[in-house]
């Protein structure tokens, strides 16, 4: 039990501190903002409008590159490791 235990504390403490993680949740996020006001005035198919919500997604996780690895940063020396 107890390494169960220690597996799911360092699952959810790699997920917190990896950048991959916080690039992830802002591609969502500007999927979610931005992909409404795109795909609404627009005579999108379904198909059309997951692509755009998909390029959306995947253009957030490119650019926040710099962001995640900031945060993952301040949050790594918030616990005192380097």
């Amino acid at each position: 039990m107890r390494n169960d235990k220690n597996l799911i504390l360092y699952v959810v403490f790699y997920l917190l501190f990896s950048p991959d993680t916080w690039r992830v949740l802002i591609g969502l996020l500007a999927a979610m903002v931005i992909g409404p006001r795109i795909v609404s005035g627009s005579s999108y198919s379904p198909t059309g409008q997951v692509v755009v919500w998909l390029m959306i997604l995947a253009l957030g996780y490119v650019l926040s590159a710099p962001i995640g690895r900031f945060i993952s940063k301040r949050l790594t020396a918030g616990f005192g490791r380097k």
